[in-house]
């Protein structure tokens, strides 16, 4: 796990980093799984004791160089109760065993660890916007992609 978390969060980066020295190619770069994202899971990974917390502060801070973080406009953070992920995880699948991941407690670690990190980052992030996608929030992937285009068209009327 710690290696696809380095992979992945190289490529974020890889991409905050095109779209900084490049930026006539790119008005627009949406990462499903972006820098914040990152810091998330090495946090959970420090929860599993799979890395030390100074190895994930060390990764934290290379992440966070401000220069890398002032081109990113917008920070979105979709959270789900770990009952409704499981109903959105088994709702097209042949069978609904929970895998490594998706399961109720390893859902709810996920779910501290990006909690801990929004409590200690949000505030270094230009703009942060928690959208809670919990059944208990009657939201549908449309209203959800209705009010994040919202806000990002809001973002471009305002420059």
């Amino acid at each position: 796990m710690v290696a696809f978390n380095t992979w992945s969060a190289s490529y974020a980066l890889t991409h905050i980093l095109e779209s900084l020295y490049d930026p006539h190619n790119y008005q627009l770069v949406i990462l499903d799984g972006g820098l914040f994202d990152a810091l998330a899971w090495f946090q959970l990974l420090v929860s599993r004791a799979q890395i030390d917390q100074e190895t994930c502060d060390q990764i934290h801070n290379f992440l966070l160089i401000d220069k890398w973080r002032s081109i990113i406009d917008e920070v979105f953070l979709f959270t789900a109760d770990p009952d409704t992920s499981m109903v959105r995880e088994n709702h097209n699948a042949l069978i609904d065993e929970p895998g490594s991941t998706m399961n109720p407690p390893s859902l709810q670690q996920l779910n501290s660890a990006y909690s801990s990190v929004r409590d200690k980052y949000a505030d270094d992030f230009r703009h942060f916007e928690m959208i809670d996608t919990s059944g208990s929030q009657e939201t549908t992937p449309q209203t959800t992609a209705f009010k994040v285009a919202g806000l990002i068209l809001d973002r471009f009327d305002r420059g």
